[in-house]
């Protein structure tokens, strides 16, 4: 593979420091700051490839790599999207086991025979976002058909509980006193086969879940939507809270079964600075990999049936002027 190497270093108490050759591959002058946090890292990289490179870092930490690897896009000092390769190990740890020093290595993806195949899926991701779009907008509407005509159900079904509560009464009344005996035989039959006392305790109980499951359907449809294309700071700020509830919600399926999810958000916090997607992407990160580790202490250590499930809380609040 043809490209240029550079080489970077990790101290988790220092923070990350990327070598000459890597800092001028990047554009960056010799020294290029970075707060001593993954975060910091992770800015680096393409929205799209942080989940990869948080994918490869734990399979690597759990012993299922040999060393951690990982192809991604890197944000260079003009702010543009350069493809490489980016691999490490772990030098030293601290005395509970958490990585000290991490030292790797940084090729970037100069020919087009490598870039070409790694620019394609890229594409291909896109492709499929903006299909995802449009597929959602197609459902919004018969879903919105749908809980149309169900509120219509619902309305109409209620002046008639009242008349399908008289009808076994007025049964015994007709077969008591009607000199017609052949048609209180045949509503008799009728209303034993429609077996009104069930039906009147349980339709409203199948519209009202209908009715909610649509909303839920409806609720989906709108967070992937504003999920594939979130609102980007325009001078107005992003509503940091709707975006964790959108993110939550679309995250919906793959949680719910290993673990609640439970939100804290300060409802005074107010709208930050900032690109909608790159927290919307950390904030997924964090949640997927949180929902991991709990699958992994799951079946290590399976818990009966009636268990409950583990929580992963999501709070903010606003701390000196920033939301945390």
């Amino acid at each position: 593979m043809n490209g240029n190497h550079g080489y970077w270093a990790w101290d988790t108490d220092s923070g990350l420091s990327l070598g000459r050759p890597a800092a001028s591959l990047l554009g960056y002058q010799d020294g290029h700051p970075i707060e001593p946090h993954p975060q910091a890292w992770t800015g680096l990289v393409h929205p799209a490839d942080r989940y990869g490179v948080f994918r490869a870092w734990t399979q690597y930490r759990r012993g299922h790599t040999a060393a951690f690897a990982c192809d991604v896009r890197l944000r260079n000092g003009d702010g543009a999207w350069m493809p490489a390769h980016v691999s490490g190990d772990i030098v030293t740890v601290h005395g509970d086991g958490r990585p000290r020093q991490v030292v790797g290595a940084l090729t970037l993806i100069t020919d087009r025979d490598e870039a070409g195949p790694w620019e394609s899926r890229a594409r291909r991701t896109e492709g499929i976002g903006a299909l995802c779009g449009g597929l959602l907008h197609d459902l919004s509407t018969p879903v919105h058909y749908i809980g149309g005509n169900l509120d219509f159900l619902k309305t109409m079904y209620e002046p008639l509980a009242p008349l399908l509560a008289l009808c076994a009464p007025a049964c015994e009344a007709l077969h008591a006193a009607s000199s017609d005996q052949e048609l209180a035989r045949r509503f008799a039959a009728a209303v034993e086969a429609a077996d009104l006392g069930y039906t009147a305790l349980e339709m409203p109980r199948a519209m009202e879940d209908s009715v909610e499951g649509v909303a839920r359907i409806g609720e989906m449809l709108r967070a992937m939507k504003e999920f594939l294309h979130p609102s980007q700071d325009e001078g107005g700020g992003v509503h940091i809270n709707h975006l964790i509830d959108t993110t939550v919600t679309v995250a919906r399926p793959q949680w719910r079964h290993a673990a609640s999810v439970v939100t804290a958000l300060d409802a005074d916090l107010p709208p930050v600075a900032c690109r909608a997607d790159d927290v919307q992407q950390i904030v997924l990160t964090l949640l997927l990999h949180a929902v991991q580790d709990i699958r992994g202490t799951q079946a290590a250590s399976p818990r009966p049936s009636s268990g409950a499930l583990d929580t992963i809380t999501i709070t903010t609040r606003a701390v000196d002027g920033a939301a945390e």
